[in-house]
């Protein structure tokens, strides 16, 4: 029978490891082994059955060192799946191990990027060997706005290129929202939710998609809170009129996080 080895790495911020044991426990159908790679947060915020593997490497060494230990495991058939601390499923797994490629990805083409992305990534074991060692290491291509990138993903990309692997991308459902990129809702043609990443849950709050023209801001700030301000949004997120013109990433942030303690649907709001 088929079994998944979750992959994912957390740092620091110990509030992502019950909101996404959440999501995993209701919608990882199929047979299962957790990997963590943890930094600076206690063994006694996981459980016995959850694989902990401290390290203090950089973000895309953790995961080359959980893959490792679950290639060990793995047969061929198996798959991987990559996911951040601040990503959750949405719906049953199954269907996207039915996809007919075997490695699956979110792609934020939001942000200009058209490698498979290690907030989700699902892959099968064969094809992860396959394609080569240390896949995550950092490379470099031309975003859609035609200027150099270079990220964690971008090798992976390369080597998918290169060895022409066909590979399912999931795309981003709300296209409007309080940002144009962190708090995106993902689904297989852009349609049906499938994975929320919530964004930057480890680090600072800054990302390329900010750097817009000036001239941009005052637009960008009145969509947002035209977006806020339909289905009862603003209320749900305890946002102001004044918060949402703002768009303090900050405010933004601690508006979504409680909302989603409190409800474990709080993605519907978005979509």
């Amino acid at each position: 029978m088929t079994h998944l080895h979750v992959l994912s790495v957390h740092y620091r911020h110990p509030e992502w490891v019950p909101l996404q044991r959440r999501y995993l426990d209701k919608y990882v159908t199929v047979p299962h082994t957790r990997y963590f790679s943890t930094e600076g947060i206690d063994a006694s915020h996981f459980k016995p059955d959850e694989r902990l593997f401290p390290s203090d490497e950089h973000y895309f060494e953790k995961f080359e060192g959980l893959s490792r230990e679950a290639l060990e495991r793995a047969e061929s058939d198996d798959w991987l799946l990559f996911i951040d601390s601040d990503a959750f499923l949405l719906t049953d797994i199954q269907p996207l191990l039915e996809t007919g490629t075997d490695l699956v990805g979110v792609q934020r083409l939001e942000n200009g990027d058209f490698h498979p992305h290690p907030c989700f990534t699902l892959v099968k074991a064969s094809q992860w060997t396959s394609l080569g060692k240390r896949n995550w290491d950092e490379g470099t291509w031309i975003s859609s706005s035609g200027v150099p990138a270079t990220e964690m993903g971008g090798l992976l990309l390369e080597r998918i290129n290169d060895q022409r692997v066909p590979w399912t991308q999931m795309t981003r459902v709300n296209n409007e929202g309080l940002h144009r990129l962190w708090f995106g809702v993902y689904g297989l043609d852009g349609s049906e939710p499938v994975v929320y990443h919530h964004g930057a849950g480890s680090r600072a709050r800054v990302s390329r998609s900010d750097l817009v023209a000036k001239r941009d801001i005052p637009k960008a700030a009145l969509k947002r809170l035209a977006w806020a301000s339909k289905v009862g949004r603003r209320k749900a997120l305890g946002l102001s009129v004044t918060d949402c013109l703002k768009g303090d990433p900050e405010v933004l942030n601690a508006g979504m996080l409680d909302l989603m303690t409190r409800d474990e649907d709080f993605w519907q709001l978005l979509v």
